[in-house]
């Protein structure tokens, strides 16, 4: 059996595809709910087992897109 240590990078890129993939189905909606399911489903497969394979620029998109959207949702990164 093969001993995967996660390096720094894929820690954190772990960390915000599972971030990413409850965002995906928050009742805020940021997307609509089977569009949601569906793309949390994939980013946790991707956190779980993906990150393995390579880095996929769809689902580093996603995931940065999912956190614009609840931090501009929630109102963080705005200045007075």
């Amino acid at each position: 059996m093969t001993n995967y240590k996660l390096s720094p990078a894929d820690a954190d890129a772990t960390k915000r595809a599972r971030a990413a993939a409850l965002y995906a189905t928050h009742p805020i909606r940021i997307l609509p709910e089977p569009v949601g399911k569906m793309t949390q489903r994939e980013l946790l497969a991707w956190a779980e087992f993906g990150y393995r394979l390579g880095w996929d620029p769809v689902i580093l998109r996603t995931v940065d897109w999912l956190h614009a959207e609840w931090d501009k949702r929630m109102g963080k990164g705005r200045t007075a």
